[in-house]
């Protein structure tokens, strides 16, 4: 696993919570380049800015949760409407 540059969501820096949180989503795997293949990758982003914990169940499916999981602070969510 390597670090990636930060990750830029919204032409913004994405702020995260703790190391934990950040790694997740800054570390890349040489071995599986899609993270719903990587069994270390624990935390999906999608193209409308909703988190989700990845269910490593063969496809690309993903719980959506509105509190970090390793903090328990509120995720700043898109507004719906």
């Amino acid at each position: 696993m390597v670090l990636k540059s930060p990750v830029v969501i919204y032409a913004t820096r994405v702020a995260y919570c703790c190391d934990t949180m950040r790694s997740n989503f800054e570390t890349s795997c040489d071995l599986h380049p899609d993270p719903f293949d990587c069994p270390d990758r624990l935390v999906w982003r999608d193209a409308q800015g909703r988190f989700g914990l990845i269910l490593h169940d063969g496809g690309s499916s993903y719980v959506q949760i509105k509190y970090r999981p390793w903090c328990g602070t509120p995720l700043d969510l898109p507004k719906s409407g």
